[in-house]
């Protein structure tokens, strides 16, 4: 009986604070967006400070709203002793810490100044701030609802329902918190995410209902159509799921195993390493006793040896470079042409998609921008396969590694 009692005293804990949490996410969110919309329309609106200039009448409200928000902004710093504002990054460092380095105080202000910023037309995101509130609320959570989870749970609570609230994407949010927050899949924490991330969504839809970003116009089919394919899907999905957890582990482990971090230095840095330990001691050994130099053991042992790794590392590195999307988008120019001169304008698959998916407004275009992203899906599965390929027939033909 007295597990009993304590597994319904634990779901009853769960439930109690994904309701909570999510309830307070979904009002917040909602309330954050309406504001800033709402704000917006008046700033557009209002003719507060108008100027006749040559003839014309030129209003400068946005200023006057913009500086209203750094007045606040700054109100809020100079008055509640806040040192540097936090974010999103905050609350993943904190999901990571023992002794839970994130400031309530600092948090609810840091929203609130992103709230005014928005607000005045400052170039603040609407739903990174939320993200990190949700954070906020979940560590506020814990301090008044005592339970054996974790503080990286309630982190990942809060951030679950900023997102399925935010965006009206449960499944999404239960996903990042436990990619981003969590930074691992916890049979502990599912339960008491989904639960905030499904509650935030429901309440944001019956307390603040709104279209839907996209509409599926097609019918339905019905059950007796989906269920065969199913059945013949499901177990393919699932050996694809678990042949990518295990490489994913496997990457891991091969990292680890190096002394330059691939997050440290550019990943084809260490794979270069890898490769080049493959090479046989006593080929190297035998190069300097002839009297080579190292210059020509690298030239002549070395990179013949292996030429198909560093191929193959070369070919890691550009598809990685191949799915690049903000810092190519700075500095390519985004222009629809091929320049003969490296130094020219261009444009790239993920530039593309950055700069035109939010303007797309034909269904031909979206359409079109999806079908960019499956090209580049199929050829960065093309390069880093061929890559993984030359990178396995390079350890196979070396045998044991000495």
């Amino acid at each position: 009986m007295k597990k009993v009692r304590d597994a319904l005293v634990e779901v009853a804990i769960i439930v109690l604070v994904g309701g909570l949490i999510g309830a307070v996410l979904a009002v917040v969110s909602n309330l954050f967006v309406i504001g800033v919309q709402w704000f917006g329309q008046q700033r557009e609106a209002s003719d507060i400070l108008s100027l006749p200039i040559g003839g014309d009448t030129v209003s400068f409200s946005s200023l006057v709203f913009l500086w209203a928000a750094a007045a606040v902004v700054v109100f809020l710093k100079t008055s509640l002793g806040i040192s540097r504002w936090a974010g999103p990054a905050d609350s993943m460092y904190a999901a990571h810490q023992v002794n839970e380095p994130l400031d309530i105080k600092t948090g609810m202000a840091s929203t609130l100044a992103a709230f005014a910023s928005a607000s005045g037309g400052g170039s603040v995101g609407q739903y990174g701030p939320i993200v990190h509130f949700g954070a906020t609320m979940g560590i506020w959570v814990k301090r008044f609802i005592s339970s054996r989870l974790s503080h990286e749970i309630y982190l990942g609570c809060g951030v679950a329902a900023a997102i399925s609230a935010g965006f009206n994407a449960p499944i999404a949010g239960v996903v990042f918190a436990h990619e981003a927050i969590l930074r691992h899949f916890s049979v502990r924490a599912i339960a008491p995410i989904t639960v905030a991330s499904v509650s935030a969504s429901t309440l944001s839809n019956y307390w603040f209902p709104h279209t839907a970003t996209f509409e599926i116009i097609h019918q339905a089919p019905s059950l007796a159509e989906i269920v065969p394919f199913l059945v013949v899907l499901t177990p393919i999905f699932a050996l694809v799921a678990i042949c990518f957890m295990l490489s994913l582990r496997y990457t891991a482990r091969r990292a680890a195993s190096s002394s330059l971090s691939p997050m440290v230095l550019p990943f084809v840095a260490a794979v270069m390493r890898d490769v080049f330990e493959i090479v046989p001691p006593i080929l190297k050994e035998s190069a300097y006793g002839i009297g080579c130099t190292t210059w020509e053991v690298v030239t002549k042992i070395v990179l013949p040896y292996t030429k198909t790794g560093v191929v193959g590392g070369v070919m890691l590195g550009l598809g990685r470079a191949l799915g690049e999307t903000m810092a190519v988008t700075f500095v390519i120019g985004n222009a629809h042409k091929l320049s003969p001169s490296l130094f020219g304008l261009g444009n790239s698959i993920a530039s593309t998609l950055a700069n035109e998916f939010a303007e797309a407004d034909s269904e031909l275009h979206v359409s079109s921008l999806f079908a960019l992203g499956l090209v580049l899906f199929l050829i960065t599965f093309a390069v880093l396969s061929a890559a993984k390929f030359m990178l396995m027939r390079m350890e196979k033909a070396q045998g044991t590694k000495t």
